[in-house]
């Protein structure tokens, strides 16, 4: 094991028993208000979008089913063009003054070539709305309205490892002042603050993609992604360690034990 996977371990630990203490059993629903997407990815069949109005899910190619964080699924893609995830556009993706993502990742190559996570574009600077992707020296990115990428772009602290979950969270906040209008967390740690000139998401009919930057993208992630959500408001840190400790009531409740049991080792 190395340093990096057991300061990771022992993070995620205090975490759950931080949220043990400020959410009592039972509760928890409030984390899921303004939820504009969420894939578990537990069912048996295809990914299913579980959020109110949900969105038509398409799986292009071949991807096979694992062991997820919570005692369910993730999905696992290996890194072809041809095999991703694509979420029909909806309204409910675009145009909102605030939007946060969140999504269990894990890497099996880490690599620095751009690999997404999820993407809502029809290529770079063409309906380029939003995505949280791994790219350079093996850093988590993230862009919103990345036309102008340059102003709108975040980057992660964290050096990306091959085979440890990561717990990935990207807010972005119109209403708050234009220097703390991006953030992003990683394992429930703000890793970074940063400035956008935008009120707003932009507007845009491009397809929402999991898995990959756009459709015909010359690679997609290598790896595992589980309890990818899209919300339509700023999340605040305790929303965020509710996601990191498991899912709330939109679906069964997790087994917390396995998350630990599933952090993966090298």
């Amino acid at each position: 094991m190395t340093k990096r996977f057991i300061e990771t371990a022992f993070r995620l630990l205090f975490v759950a028993f931080a949220i043990t203490l400020i959410v009592p059993l039972g509760q928890g629903t409030a984390v899921e208000e303004g939820m504009v997407l969420y894939l578990s990815f537990d069912e048996e069949g295809n990914p299913t979008d579980a959020s109110d109005n949900p969105t038509e899910i398409t799986v292009h190619g071949t991807l096979n089913k694992a062991d997820g964080q919570f005692g369910g699924h993730a999905i696992e893609f290996d890194g072809d063009s041809a095999n991703f995830i694509e979420v029909a556009h909806s309204s409910k993706l675009v145009g909102m003054e605030a939007l946060t993502i969140a999504a269990w990742a894990m890497t099996t190559n880490a690599d620095a070539l751009a690999r997404g996570i999820i993407s809502k574009r029809v290529g770079f600077n063409n309906a380029d709305v939003y995505q949280l992707f791994s790219w350079n020296d093996v850093k988590m990115y993230a862009r919103v309205n990345a036309q102008n990428s340059a102003e709108t772009q975040m980057v992660s602290e964290t050096v990306l490892e091959s085979d440890i979950w990561y717990h990935f969270v990207i807010v972005f906040d119109g209403n708050a002042p234009e220097a703390e209008r991006g953030k992003m967390y990683v394992n429930g740690t703000l890793e970074g603050t940063f400035s956008h000139p935008d009120r707003a998401v932009d507007e845009s009919d491009a397809p929402l993609w999991i898995g990959t930057l756009n459709g015909g993208y010359a690679q997609t992630w290598i790896g595992f992604i589980d309890e990818l959500r899209v919300f339509a408001r700023p999340l605040s840190e305790d929303d965020i360690l509710q996601l990191i400790a498991g899912p709330t009531p939109v679906k069964p409740r997790g087994k917390l034990a396995t998350t630990w049991a599933r952090l993966k080792h090298q």
